[in-house]
């Protein structure tokens, strides 16, 4: 007898808070580092001369610039929580159901008042 095909709307199944901090932690990964050839290039553009230095100045000026710092610090600070987290659980600590709930939470939470603070540096 054949099995039938079972559709999975995966926008309608609850993952736990591990599963989601643990995917968003991948997804800012792949952000920061297609991110590289962006600052590579601001880089090259400020190292050339003293014009285009200014020019590369100018460009941080704006606001699609700052949103994207912004949105780059932010995805740098949750990507380094949750690596610290994910270190931490690699030695054997917060392993359990519960606890690395509320561990993903707390790190989660800390990630938030980072970002929080970040905005108001």
């Amino acid at each position: 007898m054949k099995s039938k095909h079972i559709f999975l709307n995966l926008f309608f199944i609850k993952f736990p808070i591990t599963a989601m901090t643990s995917i968003v932690h991948r997804v800012t990964g792949l952000f920061l580092f297609l991110c590289i050839p962006i600052f590579l290039y601001f880089l090259k553009i400020s190292l050339a001369s003293e014009s285009s230095f200014l020019l590369a100045k100018n460009l941080f000026d704006s606001f699609y610039i700052k949103f994207f710092l912004f949105i780059f610090l932010s995805s740098f600070i949750y990507h380094f929580i949750m690596g610290v987290k994910h270190i931490i659980m690699d030695l054997g600590y917060f392993e359990g159901k519960t606890s690395s709930s509320n561990f993903s939470l707390f790190a989660l939470i800390l990630s938030v008042l980072l970002i929080f603070l970040s905005v108001l540096v």
